[in-house]
Order: structure tokens, then C-alpha cells, then sequence
């Protein structure tokens, strides 16, 4: 994989790039499926090592996987709720000196619910099953403009296929899932969750929710503005939702 002419890459993109490539090394049992050519540029060369992707993509297989959360790396792929919940919110609560605010907490373990629950629960998604339950996460504090960002994606059936209403748009199918009370079980005491991975956002403009799944885009900034919804050229295979604060907004100070 070349990644020599590359000249910056989103805190998404690159968990979208780790999902697929460690995917692929177990799927295949060939931990050197894949060999990195770095970046060229320094300043990018070191954010590529620096921000732990380098080791993240790097050759191996669950081992080198489990490895990374003994590393408290930025890139961890989890499996099991029970056991990688409490250390990614201690990842959190680290990375953002004064700890992870409550209903970060809450977006968090509900996003993972879904993924135990309902991303892999469709066998034609095509994944060997030692990659089923398994999500891929990274937490990124920019200093110099004072956001911290968090991104979780699976590789499971993706939102809009959850749904039989083929005559909506996927963006509009990721709205419709994202309203309070909308479930694709059809049970009338579900679809709860979708407010708890909506709240952390409420409370400042600047802060921002993204959700990819299939081929529909979807970002929410609060209440009190109307979501942005995009069609995608090409599909995304799974769920990727993104958190992104801004620091100075009082985010800590409103939110626990």
C-alpha cells in the first residue's frame, strides 16, 4: 500500500483504512498481506507514526490487534463489550486530562450495543467469523484547534440495509434511524439509543455527530439545526460514526 504522495488524511478515512486492512490480514491468515510505503513528506511521514496508524496497519493479525489496547494505542479494534468498554473510556478520560464526560459515556456503550446487537446479524454480509462483533475506534485530540474527535465503525450490514424502505434515499434512511423512537425491529419500546448517540452534540454548534453507512452521509449539529444529508458516490460497508468537539465551546464544563 503507497501512501508516498499522501498529504493528509481525516480521523474517519483512517478508520475506515484500519477497519479494511487489519479486516483483510485475519480474514486471509496472511499477516504480510500488506506492506507500507510511508509517506514521503516529513511533517506527514511523522503524523502517519505518530498518530499510531503506522503500527495499527502494520503486518499482523488478532495478536497484533490485542496487542494495541496492551500499547493504549489511539487505533483499537474491540470484540467484546464487557472487556474493551471501560478501557476505551479510560483512553478517553486520559486523553482529555479531566475525563470522559457522561454523555459521551452513553453514546459510546450505545454505538457498541448496536454493534453486539444488530451490525452482524445479517450472514450475507460476507465476514469470516472470527471478524463478526468486531468494531474499529480512535480517539484524536488536536491541540492547535482544540477538537477531540472519536470514530467507531463496523464492518456489519449497514443502516439503510436494515430497513425495507427501498424508495428512500440512504441518507434519508440514516435520518429516519437516527429519530427518537425509530427501530428496524419494528418494536415500539425501541430505537431509544439513537438520542443517546445524538446527545453529546446538543449543547454547542460547533460540536458535530457524522454518521456513514452505506451509501448515505448524515451530520447533525444540535437540535436546534436541521441535519445535512448526502448521497455517496461509493458505499460505505458497515457504520462509521464520528464525534468531533470543540474544546473551547464548554463542552466539559456543560456535559458531565
Amino acid at each position: 500500500m503507497d501512501f508516498s504522495s499522501l498529504e493528509e488524511i481525516s480521523a474517519a478515512g483512517a478508520v475506515a483504512l484500519f477497519a479494511r486492512v487489519t479486516s483483510a490480514q485475519i480474514s486471509s491468515g496472511n499477516d504480510q498481506l500488506f506492506q507500507i510505503i510511508q509517506p514521503k513528506k516529513h511533517n506527514v511521514r511523522k503524523q502517519f507514526r505518530g498518530s499510531g496508524l503506522f503500527n495499527a496497519l502494520r503486518p499482523g493479525g488478532r495478536r497484533k490487534l490485542d496487542k494495541l489496547w496492551d500499547e493504549k494505542s489511539k487505533f483499537l479494534s474491540g470484540y467484546d463489550q464487557e472487556k474493551h468498554l471501560d478501557p476505551t473510556l479510560d483512553l478517553i478520560g486520559d486523553t482529555l486530562d479531566d475525563g470522559t464526560p457522561n454523555h459521551l459515556k452513553e453514546a459510546i456503550n450505545e454505538a457498541i450495543l448496536n454493534i453486539q446487537q444488530h451490525a452482524y446479524r445479517d450472514p450475507a454480509n460476507g465476514l469470516s467469523s472470527g471478524l463478526r462483533r468486531r468494531w474499529w475506534q480512535y480517539c484524536y485530540l488536536d491541540r492547535d484547534s482544540n477538537r477531540f474527535i472519536f470514530v467507531i465503525s463496523d464492518l456489519g450490514q449497514s443502516i439503510p440495509s436494515s430497513f425495507s424502505q427501498s424508495h428512500r434515499s440512504h441518507e434519508e434512511l440514516i435520518a429516519h434511524a437516527m429519530k427518537k423512537g425509530v427501530s428496524s425491529t419494528g418494536d415500539p419500546w425501541r430505537g431509544k439509543g439513537s438520542q443517546n448517540i445524538k446527545d453529546p452534540v446538543e449543547l454547542e454548534v460547533s460540536d458535530k455527530l457524522i454518521v456513514i453507512s452505506g451509501n448515505g452521509l448524515y451530520v447533525y449539529n444540535s437540535s436546534n439545526i436541521k441535519e445535512e444529508l448526502a448521497g455517496l458516490s461509493y458505499p460505505y460497508y458497515g457504520t462509521l460514526i464520528a464525534w468531533s468537539f470543540d474544546l473551547l465551546g464548554g463542552k466539559n464544563d456543560n456535559r458531565n
